[in-house]
């Protein structure tokens, strides 16, 4: 059941980067972004609260979309990595935000915007 579930949100995940490949309108902006670490699928069937930050972290390290609520606009910013190493891929942004779940963060990076879905390439994330 979980390898399944994973799966699904690796899947899910990599298909909205292709997405976000295929459809992005221009260049990427660099920029930062402001608010909450979260779990998507928690986040959008749960909501935010205290109790739902342990059901995000589990989620997180199953491999779950992760992304940014942006405090500024309440969008919700889905998050990925790529290390600056040559030769280094895209990957999710998991293991970059799993220690921050559920905190305010402050991220920079590249952001792709493409009918509807946000995207942000993290480089630098702090907690705020």
């Amino acid at each position: 059941m979980k390898k399944t579930l994973l799966v699904i949100a690796l899947v899910a995940t990599l298909g909205t980067v292709a997405y976000v490949s295929a459809e992005a309108v221009g260049s990427p902006e660099k920029g930062i972004l402001v608010g909450t670490a979260i779990e998507i699928s928690t986040y959008a069937t749960q909501g935010m609260t205290e109790k739902d930050i342990p059901a995000m972290v589990s989620r997180c390290e199953q491999g779950f979309p992760v992304g940014i609520l942006d405090e500024a606009t309440g969008e919700v910013w889905i998050c990925i990595y790529r290390n600056n190493a040559p030769a280094s891929g895209l990957e999710t942004g998991n293991k970059t935000l799993g220690s921050y779940m559920g905190k305010k963060v402050s991220a920079q990076g590249l952001k792709y915007k493409a009918k509807g879905i946000n995207v942000m390439r993290i480089a630098v994330i702090s907690e705020y």
